[in-house]
């Protein structure tokens, strides 16, 4: 039994505009993810390319045909940059997306205009798919360092899926033909319509899970963050501290504390300004987070002040942490606008083991604070160790 091919492309293209339609508003209230804005833009341009298709009796064929594969691949081309932007991986230069546009679009222009052949287009749009399937999962599945997204290994899962398909489509159109037009209803015409079909409700729910999982965890990121430098607040850092303080119980293992002070930062903001001070607190947090290990957790205690949990490390390692840390910002000139200032820390280091017994991340910090403060009257720009 075959199903009608043109019902079946009014199907997909019906369902890929409310889908795309969803996705609009959905950009519309959230324009500050990356990455929504490119897929919202890639799914309009295949929404357009489904409309081509289908208005292939009311148009001419062949701008039906080249009309329609330009803004699908037009629109693959988005979605990619879409998940790239998503997983903050590196813009692809906008030369390399032109070049692979020309070669692709010239392949279809020979197919259809210089030797018209439906099955050599039909290979090559399954090639195409099937080659965009795998850079998404490429820009999509999570690497080191990379925010965990469930949805997003959904969508990964999907594209592979996705990806299997046009592999046994072209299997299908080499074996047994593809037919003489898209609505010939021809084995790998129905498979790759209704594979269409699934992908576009899938992928488009998908998208909207992403969006809910980005936010959700946006809104995790701002009750446990300070705004200003992106470290952890002291709530969320006693929350983190407890159940690290509790598995060095468990495994007797080290761990080591670390506070930090800026020098004289007081005057930083009464002579250049609040907003200088504000630059020199965010780039002091990128040059600590460029010395601390993944493991490793940054909190902001308030104003200047910053400590430095480090799991598995023991006093002389954290000892010697701290003075890398130190130091670089040391070396740091600090760009303030119309100025440049240097700026010096002063730290203090506790640590515990189980050979000392292990105390609640409060004890901690007053043992590290008792350091810092025999820092500051000894000169400051220098690290002490609580013990």
């Amino acid at each position: 039994m075959t199903l009608d091919s043109f019902t079946l492309l009014l199907a997909l293209t019906l369902t890929h505009f409310l889908a795309t339609t969803i996705l609009i508003f959905a950009w519309h209230l959230n324009r500050s993810i990356p990455g929504v804005n490119f897929w919202t833009l890639g799914r309009v341009c295949v929404t357009l390319a489904l409309l081509a298709f289908t208005l292939r009796n009311a148009i001419p064929l062949t701008a039906s045909i080249l009309l329609g594969n330009g803004l699908l691949i037009l629109g693959f081309h988005f979605i990619w940059q879409g998940n790239r932007a998503f997983m903050m991986r590196r813009p692809i230069r906008p030369a390399v997306h032109l070049v692979l546009y020309c070669v692709l679009m010239s392949a279809m222009v020979y197919w259809t205009v210089f030797e018209p052949s439906f099955m050599a287009r039909a290979v090559l749009s399954s090639l195409i798919i099937g080659a965009f399937d795998v850079l998404y999962v490429r820009a999509l599945w999570p690497r080191e360092g990379d925010e965990n997204y469930f949805s997003v290994k959904v969508m990964s899962l999907v594209f592979v899926w996705s990806f299997c398909v046009q592999v046994v489509r072209v299997a299908v159109s080499l074996s047994w033909g593809g037919g003489q037009s898209l609505l010939d209803p021809t084995l790998a015409t129905q498979l790759g319509l209704l594979n269409g079909l699934g992908v576009s409700m899938v992928s488009a729910m998908v998208y909207m899970a992403i969006i809910m999982e980005y936010l959700k965890k946006d809104l995790v990121r701002q009750a446990e963050r300070d705004p200003l430098t992106g470290a952890f607040n002291r709530r969320a850092f006693h929350a983190i501290a407890d159940h690290i303080l509790a598995r060095a119980r468990r495994e007797r293992g080290a761990v080591s504390l670390v506070i930090l002070d800026l020098d004289h930062f007081k005057s930083v903001n009464d002579t250049y300004g609040h907003l200088a001070g504000d630059a020199v607190l965010k780039r002091v947090v990128d040059i600590v987070h460029g010395v601390l290990r993944a493991q490793d957790v940054l909190v902001r205690l308030g104003g200047e002040e910053f400590a430095m949990l480090l799991p598995a490390t023991a006093e002389d390692k954290a000892h010697h942490v701290a003075e890398r840390i130190r130091l670089a910002v040391e070396a740091e000139l600090f760009d303030i606008g119309a100025s440049a200032v240097r700026i010096t820390t002063s730290l203090g280091v506790t640590s515990i083991s189980a050979m000392n017994g292990l105390v609640e991340i409060d004890n901690l910090i007053e043992q590290a604070d008792v350091a810092l403060y025999q820092a500051k009257d000894l000169g400051r720009n220098r690290v002490c160790l609580a013990s």
